[in-house]
């Protein structure tokens, strides 16, 4: 596992769960979508939301997302706002805002996944 290229600060273990990310204008995802004028791909949005739940349930890996919304884009150096909220057992309605306003919405859900030390060395 790389470690990510943008930041991520947990600030609220409570219910919501909430943390502030931050995608520089350097980050990956940024080349190519879209020229000129560049947008966070939605696969972020969600992989932002599981980054953040593997540190509170590691050893986990995406199962399932529903009823995705995007309704604002997410600029570099936005300072993103994420709230999980519990749905379930390993489930959770996030919610992606800036300044206030909601970028995207959806479910997701978690399944265990293997354990980091039962894969064999040459796969890590």
């Amino acid at each position: 596992m790389h470690p990510p290229s943008y930041t991520l600060e947990l600030l609220d273990h409570g219910s919501p769960l909430r943390a502030r990310a931050s995608f520089p204008a350097s980050f990956p995802g940024f080349d190519g979508h879209f020229p000129g004028t560049p947008i966070l791909p939605g696969f972020c949005h969600i992989q932002l939301a599981v980054d953040c739940l593997q540190q509170l349930h590691p050893n986990t890996t995406l199962a399932a997302i529903e009823s995705a919304k995007f309704t604002r884009p997410i600029l570099p150096n936005d300072q993103i706002i994420l709230e999980l909220t519990p749905a379930g057992h390993l489930a959770y309605d996030a919610n992606l805002s800036v300044s206030g306003e909601t970028c995207s919405r959806f479910h997701l859900t978690l399944r265990p996944g293997p354990n980091p030390q039962d894969t064999p060395a040459s796969l890590r």
